[in-house]
């Protein structure tokens, strides 16, 4: 098993947040990871990336304890992908992605030319090398998600944890983004990814993990998790409006009735 959590706890030290969290992620198997605000899913993910320690439980990467894991060692294994975000400092796009291959260099080393080349194909796959030579502030969101991406590849990891990567982008590149996290699949690269959007997981995922706050996390098929009783019960809305609102019939913002 490529990722596996054991009855962990996360948090903080005066406040737990969720508990009795039972994970397993296999090679190239996409999980998505769903929970209301304030649920610890960003907690959670920090967790798996040792940024903070699990209150409770092991956390284990290719079946070692990820304590026992060297950072140099563990950004070979996992690369994680933030939002896209706004920059202050104006890199090029090729540049950005170099600084995915500072895992593998030793201090102060310079990336090679097969790092730049290991760059470039990772533009390739995901369809942005054109952008290259293009300022990262001067493209989109949904071409920055994507740059983000194509960095972390630059790691050849065997696990890309992404945290929101849907968040702020239009329609159309939510599609586009969906479409190259399965091309992911395709190129045998995992993923856990935290959303709030119950459909993308309907469409992407092989399983879905729902973290229900200061109680329990469940992993189960998408089909099972994905209900409008499930939902209700994780979103604290009712089952009605639950169905409604995945059905695509809303009710109108305002009336619509004409005054005579």
């Amino acid at each position: 098993m490529l990722l596996e959590l054991k009855q962990v706890a996360i948090g903080y030290s005066q406040q737990q947040l969720a508990t009795d969290i039972n994970i397993q992620i296999a090679d190239a198997e996409i999980v998505c990871l769903l929970g209301r605000n304030g649920s610890g899913k960003t907690t959670l993910l920090k967790t798996i990336l040792n940024l903070q320690a699990p209150l409770t439980g092991q956390i284990y990467i290719a079946g070692k304890p990820l304590s026992q894991w060297s950072a140099p060692e563990l950004a070979q294994q996992i690369a994680y992908v933030p939002q896209a975000q706004h920059y202050c400092f104006s890199f090029s796009v090729l540049q950005m992605v170099l600084m995915g291959c500072q895992a593998r260099l030793r201090l102060f080393a310079t990336p090679s030319t097969q790092d730049t080349q290991r760059a470039y194909q990772a533009l390739a796959i995901l369809g942005i090398e054109h952008l290259a030579k293009q300022q990262i502030d001067q493209i989109s969101g949904g071409e920055r998600q994507l740059v983000l991406i194509a960095r972390a590849l630059t790691q050849s990891p065997k696990l890309l944890i992404m945290d929101e990567p849907a968040a702020s982008l239009d329609f159309g590149n939510q599609i586009k983004l969906l479409n190259q996290i399965q091309q992911l699949k395709q190129l045998g690269i995992a993923v856990l990814m935290s959303t709030h959007h119950p459909r993308h997981a309907e469409l992407v995922a092989d399983s879905v993990v729902i973290l229900h706050k200061h109680t329990h996390a469940i992993q189960g098929l998408p089909s099972a998790l994905l209900t409008a009783l499930e939902l209700a019960k994780l979103y604290g809305v009712s089952q009605h409006s639950i169905e409604r609102h995945l059905s695509g019939v809303t009710p109108p913002l305002f009336n619509t009735k004409v005054l005579p």
